[in-house]
């Protein structure tokens, strides 16, 4: 354990600041013992890492009102702790892409209907945005599948991943996207083309037309053409669901994209992996849901049932079945339990 202080850190109000758990964890010992430590193997360094850093500031893909306030001092930790001087560290690795992937959280915390979210996400997004030329220096490869995802979130970095290469890329660029996109139904496709055609690059433009040709029937022509791109968002709302043509990317990218399951009235489904927080269950033909519910009674093999599917895959209730009759729990559109009415 380090005795070391950081006047800096020391110098802001945690108590005024929750994240996952309110205020009952201390940011401010564990980004010491992440900035101070020298071994990454240490207990305290891990429990720092995982309980506060991973466990509270950004917890399952959400982010918090403490979370744009300790990221800066994240980016010290990864760049000058002596645990992670060696930058091929695992410990460094994981901590770089989950600063990464706090982007995604950030663009999703800005459709909240909560204001308190919606700063949450402007404030990260901020912080990423002034520190795109570290974000750059931690990667390892020559285009990290996370940066690329993160710089639809970040346009600031688009332009610093991708000095120098060629619209060869592209694939490569678009492969990632969707790999690593929070949601893939139709919106999102129509989403990630707009977004990528911000960025004022080769790579993202071809980036975005192919993904555009996404909804086009197979063996029609996608031309070359400025317009298209600038209209992209547009265009592919027009032309219906992408999710249903998507056959072709399946094989040329190697990535799975879900079907919309939309469904109506009562859904039986299993149980089949939990969390604490979440768990996942299948239906009959074969979907699996994620369903987010912090402290839920059930186990794998349980049955529920599922009110209401959405597009987004969202039930708007959960019953459970049998001797777990008794709990339910109600949804908003986007997954995140409510009050019953």
């Amino acid at each position: 354990m380090t005795n070391r202080l950081w006047p800096e850190v020391r110098a802001i109000d945690w108590t005024r600041l929750p994240g996952a758990y309110g205020v009952d964890r201390d940011v401010a010992a564990a980004l010491e013992t992440l900035r101070f430590g020298s071994d990454a193997e240490d207990d305290d360094f891990s429990d720092a890492w995982l309980d506060v850093l991973l466990g509270h500031v950004w917890h399952q893909g959400d982010i918090y009102p403490v979370t744009s306030h300790a990221l800066p001092f994240v980016f010290d930790i990864v760049d000058q702790s002596p645990a992670l001087a060696d930058p091929t560290s695992t410990v460094r690795e994981e901590i770089a892409n989950a600063v990464l992937l706090m982007a995604s959280s950030a663009r999703h915390a800005l459709t909240s209907y909560a204001d308190e979210e919606r700063a949450s996400g402007e404030a990260v997004l901020s912080v990423l945005a002034a520190h795109t030329d570290r974000l750059r220096a931690w990667m390892t490869s020559d285009l990290h599948s996370t940066a690329i995802a993160a710089m639809l979130h970040v346009p600031e970095l688009g332009a610093r991943l991708l000095e120098g290469k060629e619209d060869a890329n592209a694939k490569e660029v678009l492969s990632a996207v969707l790999k690593h996109s929070m949601w893939l139904e139709g919106s999102a496709l129509e989403w990630a083309a707009r977004e990528l055609a911000r960025i004022d690059h080769p790579v993202t433009q071809r980036a975005s037309q192919l993904l555009f040709g996404l909804s086009q029937r197979p063996g029609s022509n996608d031309a070359d053409s400025a317009d298209r791109i600038a209209a992209l968002g547009g265009a592919i709302a027009k032309h219906g669901d992408p999710t249903t043509q998507l056959d072709e990317l399946r094989e040329s990218f190697g990535c799975a994209v879900p079907t919309k399951f939309v469904r109506p009235g009562e859904t039986e489904a299993q149980v089949v992996m939990v969390e604490d927080d979440w768990f996942v269950v299948q239906t009959e033909r074969g979907f699996r849901l994620t369903i987010r519910w912090e402290g839920h009674p059930f186990v794998e093999g349980d049955r529920i049932v599922l009110v209401d599917i959405n597009e987004r895959n969202v039930p708007r209730a959960v019953h459970g079945t049998g001797a777990k009759a008794q709990f339910n729990a109600a949804f908003d559109d986007r997954g995140s339990r409510v009050p019953p009415p």
